[in-house]
């Protein structure tokens, strides 16, 4: 809905381990002490490779159990490709991409310990 800001700085996610929350409206991606946490309610796809094998929305869930490739890998960096998308390149050849594929409501959600960064909605 908002886009990510194309100056999004969550440097503390690279050489984090991935941790995955599932809940009934979204998708919770934790990196082990970075202080990020980003909750996805939009598009989430995972790819390897290059290759799509697994999508997540709230209507239909996972489309694949491949997603679960994805589980305690290490962040190798991400990147801001546009604002409508935020990719997260994991080890082995995975990656994350977060799509803000809503105009109506609010896709990602992107909540900080650092009480001095106010969290980010898209």
């Amino acid at each position: 809905m908002h886009g990510f800001p194309l100056d999004l700085n969550i440097d503390s996610i690279n050489g984090a381990v991935l941790h995955l929350g599932l809940g009934q409206h979204s998708v919770q991606l934790g990196f082990d002490d970075s202080g990020v946490m980003i909750c996805v309610e939009g598009l989430l796809k995972v790819k390897e490779h290059g290759r799509v094998i697994a999508e997540w929305t709230q209507d239909k869930k996972w489309s694949s159990l491949a997603f679960q490739k994805i589980l305690d890998a290490t962040v190798i960096r991400y990147k801001i490709i546009n604002a409508r998308l935020l990719e997260i390149e994991l080890e082995d050849g995975l990656a994350l991409q977060i799509h803000d594929d809503s105009e109506t409501y609010e896709t990602v959600q992107i909540y900080f310990e650092d009480a001095a960064r106010q969290m980010i909605v898209v």
